[in-house]
């Protein structure tokens, strides 16, 4: 308890401590209802952005606010049902809980829910699983009306019954802590809710916990059961916390001067520290977005600080409510816009984050803010790839051109950091993961003319390659080596010097593969000399096992590999590199020892389902093609693989024999899925020993354009293994491979 107390005296310092005596800027009226007849705004995935721009800068009630609001709520529910079926109810569940943000309290028409029944019904699922009740609640009750008779309302209506069951078991045996449990599941229950009788009854339960526990003298009695402690803290919390409840509930309804009005009206009004009383007041009557910015680093600071005095998602909703009032207090600055954008993101909307920081940056572009907007935007985009998928990650970077074109000016050049050219590289690179090659070639291709870098142009060698391009591959190669030259990343040059090697391969061209295979030896096996620690060493490790694996040297192999995971050591990206490049290595070169370290590798470090089910099919199918029976990594493996998490569960199904290639093939939906279906198909095959099968898979799956995959690396190889027979290649005998 006396952390809680330490978190929350800290927090009112922040708000003490905080400027203020901005001039007077209009703020927003009450938003309850809307005059005259109400069109519901068309709203797709294209128009989604900026109708959402649009009515966050709109603050009075107005029949164009309320379309708006129905077309954005409709579609982002949408949206939200998209990332539940993906496998992603996490996702999900923050994209419900967004969508709601974006209204106030009388604004929740039945309208907004029209195609968002199933988002509704996981998201209800979701947050009844952990015992929510007050979510819970509030979803199934939007939820209920709109549905037929039928098993899912009986069901739904069961759910409610359940709900209501629960909150009698669980409400307190005491006066305080019964009167709180009502206020937390009232309140829960209006920040979704927003129909004027959710909020008024989180208002009353609220009153009620308040003046119960200024009532009681329990904390002056000494404590002689777990019931008066619960008695006493829940006493305490509204002593202490109370006043940022309640200031809490109002914010995320924009109404600042709502929280005053309410304790002062209760005769509570002494639960109202004077810190935040002046925030509210001046953020309410004058629309002073110092108030509002100070409001807003408050109760995002207390996202981390609560310590159970402030309820979580009370608190997240709040600074949602605090940053829309500051961003419409002053849209033009990037004090106003960040803590918006920041919102945005972290409530499953991140495409409209640029487009609320272009018209900032625009009339001030200043190099550093200009840095922080594109480097927001960098990590929105990673981001929302692994939320939502591509087409969140592509509107995200496509709502980004006026920034794109604000940082390009010349003046800035070589000023901004990442550069326009590094954002475009990144959105290349995400393109590339999906196989959608035609959009990132010339996004590749703008972002080298501006920037050139080895990275990029590696890129632009893969592309080519799986075009049926190679010289203009090696091309692009010959120029990723003189970027990697004038940088001295001797790695990156030996990991272009490999890709010739593969070409000339291709090309039957043993004497220029050898050359290229040895220019690749030396550079990283001076790399690794030069005795870094961590992510290089774990690179050069790796690097070095690649280029051993075209000379044969098993034994080298397996050192490289083990001092690979030794540099990886705990960090969970570079083990996961480690782990696919070693399970992949095993397979190809069909090392049972390799291949079952990199599993034990894997499940001991608790890495992902997700990532996880890669090295353990390929061991599978290694103990297949080997006809040996299971180490029992493989099961441990799958263990860990939940049935609800997508791809990856259905990897694992195919793999126990629950799914059959066709029907594998058919659950893909999108072209990499497919394509990894086509892989272990052909894999399949391959481990019976089945040879024209097998590479007819397999050529398939090099020629696809999801050449990002791993799989596609291994294909190569086995392909080049089935076509091209040869022995190793032997090594320089100047060289001594540690």
């Amino acid at each position: 308890m006396r952390s809680s107390v330490v978190s929350l005296v800290a927090l009112a310092a922040l708000l003490s401590g905080c400027a203020g005596g901005a001039a007077a800027i209009g703020h927003p009226k009450d938003a309850s209802g809307a005059n005259g007849p109400v069109h519901a705004a068309a709203v797709d995935e294209r128009s989604f952005g900026g109708s959402t721009y649009k009515l966050l800068l709109s603050g009075e009630s107005s029949a164009e606010r309320a379309g708006l609001l129905i077309g954005v709520t409709r579609h982002q529910l949408v949206r939200a049902e998209q990332r539940f079926q993906s496998g992603n109810p996490s996702a999900g569940l923050v994209a419900v809980g967004g969508a709601f943000l974006l209204g106030r309290t009388g604004e929740l028409r039945p309208e907004m829910l029209e195609k968002g029944e199933r988002a509704l019904d996981s998201a209800a699922t979701e947050v009844a699983r952990v015992g929510n009740d007050g979510r819970a609640l509030a979803l199934y009750s939007m939820l209920l009306p709109r549905l037929p008779d039928g098993a899912w309302r009986s069901d739904v209506q069961s759910h409610l019954t359940a709900i209501d069951k629960f909150r009698q078991d669980t409400r307190g045996s005491g006066a305080v802590t019964t009167a709180s449990a009502a206020a937390r599941a009232a309140i829960s229950r209006a920040l979704i809710d927003t129909r004027p009788e959710a909020m008024d009854g989180a208002k009353k339960t609220t009153v009620t916990w308040l003046r119960q526990a200024l009532s009681t003298n329990i904390g002056e009695a000494p404590i002689r059961s777990n019931q008066e402690r619960d008695e006493a803290f829940e006493a305490y919390r509204a002593l202490r916390a109370g006043g940022y409840t309640v200031a809490a509930l109002y914010l995320r309804q924009r109404d600042p001067r709502g929280a005053l009005s309410l304790l002062d009206a209760s005769g509570l009004e002494k639960l109202m520290p004077p810190e935040l009383r002046d925030r509210l007041e001046r953020a309410g009557d004058e629309g002073d977005p110092d108030a509002w910015a100070d409001l807003y680093h408050f109760f995002e600071s207390a996202r981390g600080a609560s310590d159970g005095l402030l309820d979580p998602e009370l608190v997240d909703a709040a600074a949602f409510g605090a940053a829309e009032g500051l961003f419409r207090a002053e849209p033009g600055s990037l004090r106003g816009a960040l803590p918006m954008a920041t919102e945005l993101t972290t409530h499953g909307m991140a495409e409209v984050a640029p487009l609320v920081l272009g018209p900032a940056l625009s009339e001030h572009p200043e190099p550093d803010a200009i840095s922080t907007a594109l480097g927001f935007v960098m990590r929105a985009v990673s981001e929302e790839e692994d939320a939502a998928g591509l087409n969140a990650a592509r509107a995200t970077f496509d709502n980004a051109a006026t920034l794109l074109e604000v940082a390009s000016a010349p003046g800035l050049r070589g000023k901004v950091r990442p550069s326009p050219a590094r954002l475009r590289f990144t959105m290349a690179a995400t393109e590339i993961r999906h196989g959608e090659l035609e959009r990132a070639r010339p996004l590749l291709l703008q972002s080298l003319k501006e920037e050139p870098s080895s990275d990029a142009y590696l890129l632009l060698v893969a592309i080519e390659r799986q075009r049926g391009k190679l010289t203009d591959a090696l091309g692009w190669a010959d120029k990723a080596i003189e970027a990697a030259r004038a940088g001295s990343d001797l790695l990156t040059e030996a990991d272009a010097q490999i890709t010739r090697f593969e070409i000339f391969r291709e090309q039957h061209d043993a004497t220029e593969a050898g050359r290229a295979l040895e220019a690749a030896l030396t550079r990283v096996l001076l790399a690794q000399k030069q005795g870094r620690t961590g992510a290089s060493q774990a690179r050069a490790e790796r690097l070095l096992a690649r280029v051993l694996e075209h000379y044969g040297d098993r034994l080298a192999i397996r050192r490289a590999t083990a001092r690979a995971f030794e540099a990886a050591g705990s960090d969970p990206r570079l083990l996961s590199a480690t782990v696919m490049d070693a399970a992949r290595r095993g397979l190809t070169l069909s090392d049972l020892s390799v291949a079952r370290s990199a599993v034990e590798h894997a499940v001991s470090a608790g890495m992902s389902g997700d990532d996880l089910v890669y090295p353990a099919l390929w061991l599978q199918l290694l103990e297949r093609k080997l006809r040996v029976p299971s180490s029992g990594a493989v099961e441990d493996a799958y263990s860990g693989i939940g049935d609800q998490s997508g791809w990856p569960s259905r990897l694992r199904a195919w793999a126990t024999g629950r799914l059959s290639d066709a029907e594998l093939l058919a659950a893909a939906k999108d072209r990499a899925q497919r394509t990894e279906a086509i892989f272990y198909a052909a894999m399949a095959r391959h481990a019976q020993g089945s040879t024209e099968d097998a590479k007819a898979g397999f050529q398939q799956v090099v020629k696809s354009e999801a050449i990002d995959l791993v799989e596609v690396s291994i294909a190569r190889d086995l392909l080049a293994a089935y076509e091209s027979p040869q022995k190793d290649l032997k090594l320089p005998p100047n060289i001594v491979v540690p």
